[in-house]
């Protein structure tokens, strides 16, 4: 996928400038592009995304309702992580999706995502952000781990909900 990532977004409310090669835009993505993303992504997970949701309509839902953080490498897209921060009776968000291109792991982008939806989720005074991951993910559960997401429940298919508690 390799667009101005720019022109993906239907608002973009901040661009997270990391240095000269890597820049985070948060705002709004527009459904072909998450839609689009869907379906690239769909087998690099464990229990891939489309045995669990129809791709169209998870996008369409995720353009509605979620902020995307798109992480680019000179420009082109490099990750996604879309966030659901719209709660603002009980302030808790949660993370639905979280991918990095496979020729881009191993640069801690993921880290780098995950670390701009806490600054966010923080400014805008959340108590908490969840999330759910694949036991069998083992990079991903390890990566959680050590931002502070805490297990809080496990189910018997080996989906766990691990969640953050924000200062």
């Amino acid at each position: 996928m390799e667009c101005d990532a720019k022109r993906c977004f239907w608002e973009i409310t901040r661009l997270i400038t990391k240095n000269e090669d890597i820049t985070i835009l948060v705002g709004r993505a527009s459904e072909s592009f998450l839609d689009n993303y869907l379906q690239m992504a769909d087998g690099d997970f464990y229990h891939p995304l489309s045995s669990r949701v129809c791709l169209t309509e998870y996008a369409g839902k995720l353009a509605a309702l979620a902020n995307s953080f798109v992480i680019t490498v000179n420009g082109n897209v490099a990750g996604l992580v879309c966030a659901y921060l719209n709660d603002c009776i009980t302030f808790r968000g949660f993370i639905p999706f979280v991918h990095v291109k496979k020729e881009y792991r191993g640069l801690h982008l993921s880290k780098e995502l995950l670390n701009a939806v806490i600054s966010i989720c923080i400014e805008n005074h959340f108590l908490t952000i969840g999330l759910e991951v694949s036991q069998q993910q083992t990079a991903a559960y390890s990566l959680y781990d050590s931002l502070g997401f805490v297990l809080l429940s496990r189910d018997d298919d080996g989906r766990c909900y691990m969640e953050l508690q924000l200062p």
